[in-house]
């Protein structure tokens, strides 16, 4: 008889509480509720060992270490709990370890250790990983989870992917350095580089990221296999189309030591590729890091083209654009033929795309090639709704429309109905014309949507093989289809941000002789008003 919720992506159990949420369950029947056992379980056995690097929501409301770790120096010579420092309750101090990966280590006012001075020893610290807003905070239980008993460490070297972290457009106040091997180099040395990255760039990486190093000139004489130190004092983080670099680095650049912040230590073999999956590299999570993208192939339209430009790489599932320069020394060559691994340096340009280094990176490209899905219905709205499709309201009487904003055609609905006046009772269809599924096999269904001012998911689509077309779609049979990935693409409670997501392919397989497929915007009685731009629907079989 208790209630549960998700509250920042963390489960909850307990009783009512301040009206509909969920709170705590009344002292008397604590012991009615939580049933202790008389087994015990080592605690080491109940520990996740991890990085700070590794955190994730998959570790959230468990018992975690962290090795390797101090308190950041801002935190030495205070307590706990600094009442000069209070934030709701509790004072957040940072660990971090020796990569500079850092965590929040949140302290209540009423632990029985608040008043305790800050250990400013190195070693590993226990507790619960909790989380607050997209902060994650560790919790310890007692003093006796701080184990800080090593020699506090000079901390020299910032890991690349700590430095991602850091904030943008300013200039960097860290006197540490980062290093890694150039794995992608701007340099012309005809026997190394293929002259496919600008030549004020070259992509640097070691185990914890990669980025982008972005010269002030076009004098940087790094090799591909160089491994380089760089002091990062002063220095900026930036993105262009999205893609992190650290900006405007001095190649022959000193301190106020007169040291140079860059330093190349000599060079030797790249890191072996991460291997990877087109699905993987399109989160985005491999950015300027060297992937080896498996079973894949470039698309049939490509076949015969060569690499210069934007080209297309498909598993038959996903697709992921690879993008050679016109300068490259490879960009003339015909694109492989058949199916196999790639290996390429993950970027972006507005989206994740992949780089090849040279064109060795696709010369395991001969196996057989898969079957690709290709489109045999589609439609963008360009002109409007189309004649031949079905617009009809089976509560109120607003329907889809065809509009379009930028350059972007979409078909619209919602059930706003004016600042102060009541949420439309609406349930309004968009139906496709009539589509034979007898005609190919394979057949898979997605969408691409934008939303805005959600307060709620309006949108179900169907399929009907009964469906006249035209008339009352009460009359017919329609089946659900989508349930289990169209409600992800409501999501943006704000104004438009003109973020067009495309759905997971919908399975219509099952589908036999003519159909119909049927978008439904449904108030839900006059409570849901989210605005939705429906910009394409896309058939593909096999």
């Amino acid at each position: 008889d208790r209630y549960t919720q998700i509250d920042f992506d963390q489960l909850e159990i307990g009783d009512l509480f301040n009206g509909n949420s969920i709170g705590r369950i009344p002292e008397a029947i604590v012991s009615d509720v939580l049933i202790r056992s008389c087994e015990v379980t080592q605690e080491d056995n109940l520990a996740n060992f991890i990085n700070i690097r590794d955190i994730s929501d998959e570790f959230l409301n468990t018992l975690v270490e962290f090795t390797g770790v101090q308190f950041k120096d801002d935190a030495l010579g205070t307590t706990y709990y600094d009442e000069e420092n209070d934030v709701g309750g509790a004072t957040n101090h940072l660990l971090t370890d020796e990569l500079g990966y850092e965590v929040i280590f949140r302290t209540s006012s009423f632990a029985d250790f608040a008043s305790d001075p800050v250990d400013d020893g190195f070693g590993s610290v226990r507790g619960i990983l909790t989380k607050f807003g997209d902060d994650y905070q560790l919790l310890a239980r007692t003093i006796n989870d701080i184990e800080l008993d090593e020699d506090r460490r000079d901390l020299e070297q910032l890991g690349i992917g700590a430095l991602r972290s850091r904030q943008q457009d300013v200039p960097l106040n860290d006197s540490r350095f980062i290093e890694g091997v150039i794995t992608l180099s701007g340099y012309v040395d005809g026997t190394v580089n293929s002259e496919n990255i600008t030549a004020r760039n070259a992509v640097i990486q070691d185990e914890t990221g990669g980025i982008v190093l972005r010269f002030d000139s076009d004098a940087h004489t790094l090799l591909e296999g160089d491994r380089v130190r760089l002091h990062i004092d002063g220095y900026n983080l930036d993105t262009f189309a999205s893609l992190m670099q650290l900006e405007n680095i001095d190649f022959d650049g000193e301190d106020a030591n007169g040291d140079l912040t860059l330093q190349v230590l000599g060079n030797e073999a790249l890191p072996s590729p991460t291997a990877v999956t087109i699905a993987k590299v399109l989160t985005g999570d491999y950015e300027s890091i060297l992937v080896e993208v498996t079973d894949t192939q470039f698309v049939n339209d490509d076949q015969g083209e060569t690499y210069s430009g934007t080209r297309t790489l498909t598993d038959c599932a996903d697709v992921l654009p690879m993008f050679t320069r016109s300068a490259a020394t490879f960009s003339d060559v015909v694109v492989a033929s058949g199916n196999g691994p790639v290996v390429g340096v993950g970027s972006i340009f507005n989206e994740p795309q992949l780089l090849l280094r040279n064109i060795d990176g696709v010369t395991g490209m001969t196996g057989d090639r898969c079957a690709e899905p290709s489109v045999f219905f589609e439609e963008e709205f360009n002109n409007g709704i189309p004649a031949s499709w079905t617009t009809i309201a089976t509560t109120g009487m607003r329907l889809w429309e065809g509009d379009d904003f930028g350059g972007v055609f979409y078909a619209e609905i919602s059930a706003f109905d004016g600042s102060g006046n009541p949420i439309l009772d609406l349930e309004t269809w968009l139906i496709t014309p009539s589509i034979d599924f007898d005609a190919q096999t394979g057949e898979a269904l997605s969408i691409r949507l934008a939303d805005a001012f959600e307060n709620g998911n309006p949108l179900k689509a169907f399929y009907s093989t009964d469906y006249s077309g035209g008339g009352d779609p009460t009359t017919a049979t329609w089946i659900e289809i989508g349930a289990d990935t169209l409600p992800s693409l409501i999501n943006n409670g704000g104004f438009f941000d003109n973020v067009y997501e495309e759905s997971d392919d919908i399975d219509l397989s099952m589908i036999s002789g003519m159909g119909h497929i049927a978008f439904v915007y449904d108030s839900a009685g006059g409570t849901i008003s989210t605005t939705l731009q429906l910009d394409r629907v896309q058939i593909t079989s096999l």
